[in-house]
């Protein structure tokens, strides 16, 4: 039974040239139709991920969102909806201003605090592969976010945050763990039972 595998075999030598065509390909962005990259083609923006209110070099990540509009229901002009990673489960979250009050504000480059810069920086030459002595025209702007609203991770609800100019801090007021000990029986009203269990509400 022939198989695709044999039906075409590359040399070592093939193969490297194959790949250094590719590398180059995606240096220079020529994307063809059929292999869009949607999330590195999205506009970017950037949150400063302070644990416990503390800027400690140690205990902050920068995190890189992509913003995308969808849309809104029942609004023909849509909606704005942010894309990021969870720091920590490593899951997407989302944020939509359907359901979270979030602005959208823009800062010039050259204002732009150190952290955001760096990342601004490292996302266009690493990513877009931009020449490592590249830097952006002066008026350059970079859209940065903010909401009055707490955002969680829908997954681990362990990260839970309140974001200003892009800069996320911990906000864990008002998430209450109810736990049933170990060996506890609880009779509930739909007739289940329970124990040992922790329940985020």
């Amino acid at each position: 039974m022939t198989q695709k595998r044999n039906l075409f075999t590359m040399t070592a030598e093939q193969r490297r040239a194959g790949l250094l065509v590719q590398q180059r390909m995606e240096r220079q962005g020529m994307i063809a139709p059929s292999s869009f990259n949607a999330e590195l083609s999205a506009p970017k923006t950037w949150l400063l991920y302070v644990k416990d209110g503390r800027v400690d070099p140690q205990q902050q990540h920068v995190l890189m969102c992509e913003l995308y509009g969808t849309e809104g229901s029942g609004d023909a002009r849509g909606e704005g909806m942010l894309h990021g990673m969870c720091p920590k489960c490593s899951e997407t979250f989302l944020v939509r201003e359907g359901n979270k009050s979030m602005t959208l504000g823009w800062i010039e480059f050259r204002k732009a605090p150190t952290w955001m810069q760096h990342a601004y920086l490292l996302h266009h030459r690493h990513d877009l592969g931009k020449p490592p002595t590249w830097m952006p025209a002066s008026e350059t702007k970079i859209p940065v976010v903010s909401s009055p609203e707490r955002w969680m991770c829908d997954y681990c609800k362990e990260w839970a945050v309140r974001v200003s100019e892009g800069v996320a801090v911990d906000d864990h007021r008002g998430i209450g763990r109810i736990y049933v000990p170990q060996g506890a029986l609880i009779d509930s009203p739909t007739g289940t039972r329970a124990g040992g269990t922790t329940l985020e509400v």
